[in-house]
């Protein structure tokens, strides 16, 4: 019942101005909700997601001042960025963090972006922000990587963006939810062959570990959304060893490469 709710009071919002349009034949009404489809001028606030390939149990220090640094990019960028790590296992170098399934779906997205980039060497510590074309490979220092990832999160950040994205979860217990989400355009954008990104986040409560990812979705594929309207994406139901503490979710390019817009959703 709760999801219900959740679905009637945001077709409510997106749809309001259009049913008084019907009812008092205002057809000239202006649309001043800036998260309404159908308002030509719609818009949201931009977040960038940075997403982070790292192995801790290797012996440098490499991957350790890359984990440092996103700690000090979090701190500095605040709700305009979201940050995730995945923990890779390397030969005789298993990372504590990883999550037992992470594996294979972390290595298909990272192989992907690390094919559409200049570079086709895959090493770690990997950052990359809102997709592939924007990298940043390795770290000499903390004050290095905080540098570098900055200057390409101000390079892709905007400060209005067309894109909205709803989350819809009914929660069960501390292990269990069925999650989907409302997906539009604003400003008269249609979306065309494009998906939802969903990442569960796991944070350790150690320096190192704030935003360890533990389940990776992508393949919640949307051909089109008409311009003024919207569309429910069914992303699935979950149960989880361990209790999440957020869910990142990413309207990204059908091949998962551009990153469009993201929002989280915290558990606790």
């Amino acid at each position: 019942m709760k999801r219900e709710s959740q679905v009637w009071a945001l077709k409510f919002i997106f749809n309001i101005s259009f049913i008084c349009i019907i009812l008092a034949g205002c057809e000239d009404l202006k649309r001043d909700n800036l998260l309404d489809p159908k308002n030509e001028d719609s818009y949201t606030s931009g977040v960038v997601l940075v997403e982070a390939f790292v192995n801790l149990d290797h012996p440098t220090d490499y991957n350790k001042w890359a984990v440092q640094g996103l700690n000090q990019i979090s701190a500095n960028y605040k709700d305009k960025i979201l940050i995730v790590q995945y923990h890779r296992n390397i030969k005789d170098y298993p990372d504590n963090y990883t999550t037992p399934g992470m594996s294979r779906s972390d290595s298909v997205l990272h192989q992907k972006y690390v094919k559409s980039s200049e570079s086709k060497e895959r090493v770690l510590p990997d950052i990359f922000v809102n997709g592939a074309f924007n990298r940043v490979s390795g770290a000499s220092s903390v004050e290095s990587v905080v540098s570098r990832v900055s200057a390409e999160i101000n390079s892709v950040y905007r400060e209005k963006n067309y894109f909205t994205i709803e989350p819809l979860i009914s929660k069960y217990s501390d292990l269990s939810y069925d999650v989907s989400c409302l997906v539009a355009g604003l400003g008269g954008r249609s979306l065309n062959d494009v998906k939802i990104k969903f990442i569960v986040v796991y944070d350790n409560g150690e320096m190192l570990g704030k935003r360890v990812a533990i389940e990776l979705d992508c393949d919640n594929e949307i051909d089109y959304v008409e311009a003024g309207s919207f569309k429910e994406v069914n992303i699935g139901s979950f149960q989880f060893v361990q209790p999440p503490d957020a869910f990142y979710l990413s309207l990204t390019s059908k091949n998962d490469l551009e990153t469009y817009q993201s929002i989280k959703w915290d558990v606790k």
